[in-house]
């Protein structure tokens, strides 16, 4: 994984969660329950829904908690920023805020756990710490150019060597992974042995 990338720990995270949740409960809010929105705020949903006895919902429901894990610009959040043709309230939150740093727009969330004032590339949480370069390659490069040539782009080892031809490798990899014989892409290739076998030697 790149070495400016900034790790959470699931303490950190749940303090996160309780700074959010204090101010949120101190201010007499009606609250129905709690929304994650996917991938990163499912987590954060689900830890809330437990610890706060509250519904885990599969959609967004009027006075609902709505959670991301890091509101990087607000373009997931702004859907539910403004009230719609039922004029429902979200309550809208995030574990780390950082939108208006990177955006220079004012925030749209409510209540973060962390806002932070400075532009920081990337953020991990203890949820995605192991994950592949093939799921999250932006975690693993910075730019081609740093590549590392592994010959043709179709023949490189994303684990290993990095190719210096990124998109199109990734390209390569889910039309790979969209073909197997075996899964046809539903399964990911650390289960279907087919797909592991060729993500390694292709």
């Amino acid at each position: 994984m790149r070495d400016d990338v900034i790790k959470y720990t699931w303490e950190q995270c749940e303090e996160m969660i309780e700074q959010i949740m204090e101010r949120l409960l101190s201010q007499g809010k009606e609250i129905s329950g709690v929304y994650g929105i996917p991938r990163s705020g499912i987590i954060p949903a689900v830890l809330i829904a437990y610890q706060y006895d509250m519904p885990l919902l599969a959609g967004p429901h009027k006075n609902c908690i709505i959670i991301d894990g890091d509101c990087w610009s607000g373009k997931q959040l702004s859907h539910y920023a403004r009230s719609d043709e039922q004029e429902w309230e979200y309550h809208i939150c995030a574990l780390i805020d950082r939108s208006e740093a990177n955006t220079g727009k004012p925030s749209l969330v409510q209540y973060a756990g962390i806002t932070l004032n400075e532009v920081i590339p990337l953020i991990v949480f203890p949820w995605n710490a192991k994950v592949s370069p093939y799921a999250e390659p932006w975690l693993f490069f910075t730019s081609p150019e740093e590549h590392i040539a592994k010959g043709d782009c179709k023949k490189c080892v994303w684990d290993v060597d990095i190719c210096t031809d990124e998109e199109q490798c990734y390209a390569d990899y889910i039309k790979l992974r969209r073909d197997c014989p075996l899964c046809h892409g539903k399964s990911n290739h650390e289960s279907c042995p087919n797909c592991k076998t060729l993500s390694v030697k292709r």
